[in-house]
């Protein structure tokens, strides 16, 4: 079992409507690049003497183990499914923490680009999300001017220095110490093609398309970033002689039923996905059981959306 210990940092995720809520992590990738460019113009010391600022693509991933008190349909839907009238998913504000300096950085006006599940044959559920922002760690206003307020001001205490870099003390936010989802705690039943058996170990990467769009008059800083197609792909190791595979070149239903609360019964949901056989790949050594399986996640016949998230 995995008990996730503070130390590890904090990811503390509000969205633009509703409370905000706290993962532990494990490992935390910010990217704010300067994107700068060297003209290459001509000199006598033959090397480029400019330099312009190009535009930003702020972004961010974050892992952590799945838990019972963050992980839920209504979490997922949340971050891929729930779109408004221009078609593009929610917008979140991300700080993340890192208690042994204490600094907390924060991304402004975040989209999800990717959600992965993803276990092995003995170990937890594990989870990565990907988002874009329009604004990165050092671009904050808050205390000392800029471009956008403390979206967190209500859920901390600014201690001292300068926003967003600061130190910060969070007086309601705490980490979920509790066990993460194992893998007995997830199933492939529930109604697509087959229940699939003989699981080894498998990933789900569910991702939609985003994009920054730019100010038109070429500044730097994006004004928004906007939603594009969903899409995905699944990859299983499975037995050889498993009782239920998915047949090649068939397009069909997988649904992952997960269980993140095993006391209560509370917490679980389920993950239903159209996908389509890519590749089967089985290892060269003499006597292995199992293979390697992946698909894509299309609605080959309707072309509509691929997988969807549910309460069960």
């Amino acid at each position: 079992m995995a008990v996730t210990k503070e130390f590890l940092g904090l990811a503390a995720l509000k969205p633009a409507s509703g409370t905000t809520m706290v993962i532990p992590v494990m490992r935390a990738m910010p990217r704010n690049p300067l994107n700068m460019a060297y003209p290459a113009l001509v000199n006598k010391s033959a090397y480029p003497s400019q330099v312009v600022m190009g535009k930003r693509t702020p972004g961010l991933s974050i892992v952590s183990l799945g838990k019972n008190s963050w992980l839920t349909a209504d979490f997922v839907n949340d971050l891929l499914f729930t779109r408004d009238s221009n078609g593009d998913t929610k917008l979140w504000d991300i700080g993340v923490w890192e208690p042994t300096t204490g600094l907390l950085r924060v991304w402004h006006n975040a989209r999800a680009a990717s959600l992965a599940l993803q276990q092995g044959p003995t170990g937890e559920l594990g989870v990565e999300i990907m988002f874009l922002a329009t604004h990165g760690n050092s671009e904050g206003g808050g205390a000392g001017g800029g471009e956008w307020a403390n979206p967190f001001s209500a859920d901390g205490t600014y201690d001292s220095g300068v926003w967003p870099t600061g130190v910060w003390l969070w007086t309601s936010l705490t980490a979920d110490a509790g066990v993460a989802t194992g893998i007995i705690d997830v199933d492939f039943a529930g109604g697509g093609i087959a229940t699939l058996s003989d699981v080894r170990s498998w990933r789900l990467n569910m991702m939609v398309g985003q994009g920054h769009i730019h100010h038109v008059d070429g500044l730097r800083y994006p004004s928004d970033v906007a939603s594009a197609m969903f899409g995905g792909t699944f990859i299983i190791e499975q037995a050889v002689g498993a009782a239920t595979q998915v047949a090649k070149e068939v397009q069909g239903t997988v649904v992952i039923g997960i269980n993140t609360n095993k006391t209560s019964g509370t917490g679980r949901f389920k993950i239903t996905a159209l996908i389509y056989m890519d590749e089967t790949r089985r290892d060269a050594e003499v006597g292995f059981g199992y293979e390697m399986k992946s698909y894509s996640l299309i609605d080959i016949s309707a072309g509509g959306n691929p997988a969807t998230c549910a309460a069960y």
